[in-house]
């Protein structure tokens, strides 16, 4: 009975933190990658995203002073765009793609640095002919 008791106390790991949505997703990453150049980028953006040129409906009920009767639901003009379904991932997920991708862009960086360099080696041992043609110079040994 004891272990049992042990197992039920057990802590369980809680998801803090879910990233919903391709848009949401996108703006934490960019948040951590560019936080001041994003803040100053969504500032600028925050006023005519919101606008539209089409005039709203004169006999539609408001929010701005009170809340609408009954339940609005999350439905409105935006319903044709908005996709049936959205990308959920993690945060320790999130992390360890982004660490993966880095990873991955460091090895390929260092790869090309690499071939770069090998490759004006090559090129310091040629000789160029006063004909114009090109000879390889043999190392000394």
């Amino acid at each position: 009975m004891q272990s049992l008791r042990d197992l039920a106390e057990t802590p369980v790991p809680v998801v803090t933190e879910l990233w919903v949505g391709g848009p949401a997703i996108q703006a934490i990453l960019g948040t951590m990658a560019f936080p001041a150049w994003l803040d100053r980028m969504a500032a600028k953006r925050a006023w005519e995203g919101q606008m539209t040129g089409r005039p709203s409906h004169g006999d539609r009920e408001g929010n701005l002073f009170e809340p609408p009767p009954g339940d609005p639901g999350a439905h409105g003009r935006f319903d044709a765009r908005s996709p049936a379904r959205v990308l959920a991932v993690r945060e320790a997920t999130a992390r360890a793609g982004v660490a993966a991708a880095g990873l991955a862009l460091g090895i390929g960086l260092a790869a090309l640095g690499r071939r770069l360099m090998t490759g004006s080696d090559r090129a310091r041992r040629r000789r160029t002919l006063p004909d114009g043609a090109e000879r390889t110079a043999v190392p000394s040994r």
